[in-house]
């Protein structure tokens, strides 16, 4: 992904439920960072790795992901199961700290970093709870997240920052470019 922008471009640049569809999104934080001028804000997402949702259901769990694409190869090959009729966008994760360290190796300095999203709560697919009883622990445990939860606030959907752009230093000069 390159931005046809030229160099420190912009002082803002926002970047929500981007990067986690993208190919290359070490690429892309690398585009944004150079469009962005010394001292501008980047707001940006990305899917959270250990997001509770994804590690409740089995059909969905990282862990148990390598099983499930053999069963399907299998299921497809026996003739079983159909192969999808279009190709489906499928949102890549990342830990918090694997992100972050993305965002550090650009020039870009976490200002605050958020965790948020609850739900939605299924087991093979299916829902577990009623959308009351789901939406009921979603603000609970956002709460909690707010609040600094230590277990909570690492396994939410979404990981959110602001960022800025770190000033480049001149050689020779101990201030900001």
């Amino acid at each position: 992904m390159d931005l046809d922008f030229p160099d420190g471009a912009f002082s803002v640049l926002v970047a929500l439920g981007v990067i986690p569809f993208l190919s290359a999104p070490a690429r892309a934080v690398r585009e944004m960072a150079r469009v962005l001028r010394p001292g501008g804000l980047l707001v940006v997402n990305v899917d959270n790795r250990s997001r509770l949702d994804r590690l409740i259901d089995p059909l969905v769990n990282p862990v148990l992901s390598p099983l499930m694409r053999a069963v399907k190869r299998a299921l497809l090959a026996a003739g079983m199961k159909r192969g999808p009729d279009r190709p489906r966008a499928t949102a890549r994760t990342m830990s918090v700290a694997q992100f972050d360290r993305l965002l550090a190796r650009n020039g870009i300095e976490k200002l605050e970093g958020a965790i948020f999203g609850f739900g939605p709560y299924t087991f093979l697919g299916r829902p577990v709870l009623s959308e009351r009883t789901s939406l009921r622990l979603h603000t609970s445990m956002q709460r909690r997240a707010d609040q600094g939860s230590p277990v909570i606030r690492s396994i939410g959907s979404q990981y959110m920052i602001v960022g800025r752009k770190r000033a480049v230093a001149v050689p020779g000069n101990s201030g900001p470019a």
